[in-house]
C-alpha cells in the first residue's frame, strides 16, 4: 500500500526578502505574505538564528491576555500597591479574553521545504540561503 503525497491545488504563498528582529538586531529572512484571499495564513516568518519557520494562521481561538489597564483618557493606571512597585510593574493590568491566532512552528529544514513547496508560489526564490550549514 503506497501513500499518497497531499497536493494542494492553489499555492496562496508569495517569498519574498524580509526582517526578522533578534532583540534590536535585525537579520536577514524570508517571509512570505499572501497572494489572495483563499490563503489560510496571515503571514510566515524564517527565523534565521534559531531556523525555524513561524507560521500564523487565519484560525483565531479565544485566550486570556494580560493588558494594561487605562483611563477614559487612555492613559496606563499606576501602580499604588508597594510590593509591586518595588518588583519593577508600574502600570495597572487587566486580564481579558481576546481572539489570537493560531501559531505553529516548523523546525526541521526538510519539513520547512515541504511546506514551502505545497504552498508558495515562488519556490524559485532563494530561501535556502538563510538555511545554516549542517555540519557532517
Amino acid at each position: 500500500m503506497s501513500v499518497e503525497k497531499p497536493t494542494f491545488e492553489n499555492k496562496t504563498l508569495m517569498l519574498v526578502e524580509g526582517i526578522h528582529m533578534d532583540g534590536a538586531t535585525p537579520l536577514a529572512t524570508f517571509t512570505g505574505i499572501p497572494v489572495n484571499n483563499d490563503c489560510p495564513f496571515i503571514e510566515i516568518v524564517f527565523d534565521p538564528k534559531n531556523q525555524v519557520l513561524g507560521i500564523i494562521s487565519k484560525h483565531s481561538k479565544p485566550m486570556f491576555q494580560w493588558i494594561p489597564r487605562v483611563t477614559e483618557d487612555g492613559l496606563n493606571v499606576p501602580v499604588k500597591n508597594k510590593s509591586a512597585l518595588a518588583s519593577g510593574i508600574v502600570h495597572q493590568q487587566q486580564r481579558i479574553t481576546m481572539d489570537t491566532y493560531h501559531e505553529y512552528y516548523i523546525r526541521s529544514q526538510k519539513e520547512v521545504e515541504a511546506f514551502l513547496n505545497a504552498f508558495a508560489i515562488n519556490t524559485e526564490f532563494d530561501y535556502k540561503k538563510y538555511f545554516k550549514k549542517v555540519k557532517k
